[in-house]
């Protein structure tokens, strides 16, 4: 690309994005201080973990159950189970920040919940076998790359830790050819398929000096399509209980879904899948 049809999609894809959020260090206890962005993040934590579970059928439900949760927000989720009744949990989550803002949650109830630390295994060694495994959006995370077959292995990771019967209930949002399944701050749908990476990143490093990202690889985002995830699953040796794509309440949901159906635009409308599938 010449530095000057660079400078000029630079000049275009400056005009989608957003700001980036003040991020200065809130203390949200004494001896805590969380930076503001994962504040305001977790913040919405109970209600994403609540609507993750009711967006499940009634066979998943958590009650009376041992469950393992994974991916963003693993620490609400896991909180949001044992109200509803999980028998225990252990949530294992990758965000430092998001983990200490789920354990001082935790201090204010008396719940069955452990929070552990992400270090490079989903099923912890030693640990007994769970009922069932609520992961929540791991597959832009976790290093869910379809190109070299860790999708595949992510999928036999997640569970691992399933006794026999045991089921493995699953939120994926956004995937990658979504409207805003690039997730660097652009207004502009589809903006991450038709800008080159090298000027998302570039304007993503302008606006955060202390940014040294140059892909969308850096930022955790995977670019796992709908049919990679789904060839994943497919092959995982799993049985598919449930599976439900553009899950909302709201009517354009309801509109998108249909639209969805076309094969030319199921990638590019799906915007979320949930499904249930049982280990046998």
């Amino acid at each position: 690309m010449g530095p000057h049809l660079h400078t000029l999609l630079a000049e275009l894809y400056r005009l989608t994005t957003r700001p980036p959020k003040p991020n200065e260090p809130i203390e949200v206890k004494p001896g805590l201080r969380i930076p503001r962005v994962a504040v305001e993040w977790s913040q919405a934590g109970r209600e994403q973990a609540h609507a993750f579970l009711l967006r499940l059928p009634p066979f998943a439900d958590p009650r009376g159950r041992s469950i393992v949760t994974l991916g963003r927000g693993a620490g609400d989720l896991a909180i949001e189970a044992a109200r509803h009744g999980a028998a225990r949990v252990t949530a294992i989550d990758m965000a430092l920040y998001r983990m200490q803002l789920a354990e001082a949650k935790l201090e204010a109830e008396t719940l069955p919940v452990r929070i552990s630390r992400f270090r490079g295994e989903l099923a912890p060694p030693g640990d007994e076998p769970v009922d069932l495994v609520l992961a929540s959006q791991c597959f832009s995370g976790y290093w869910a790359e379809a190109s070299n077959g860790r999708l595949e292995s992510l999928v036999e990771e997640m569970s691992r830790p399933l006794r026999q019967g045991g089921l493995l209930a699953i939120e994926f949002r956004p995937p990658w050819k979504a409207p805003f399944g690039g997730a660097a701050g652009s207004r502009m749908p589809w903006a991450h398929l038709i800008f080159p990476e090298s000027v998302i990143f570039d304007e993503f490093r302008r606006v955060r000096p202390d940014s040294t990202a140059h892909s969308f690889a850096d930022i955790g985002i995977n670019k796992v399509t709908v049919a990679s995830f789904r060839r994943a699953m497919a092959a995982s040796g799993l049985e598919c209980l449930y599976l439900r794509t553009n899950v909302g309440d709201r009517r354009l949901a309801a509109t998108i879904r249909v639209l969805a159906n076309l094969p030319p635009l199921r990638e590019y409308l799906t915007q979320n899948i949930y499904g249930v599938w049982r280990r046998g």
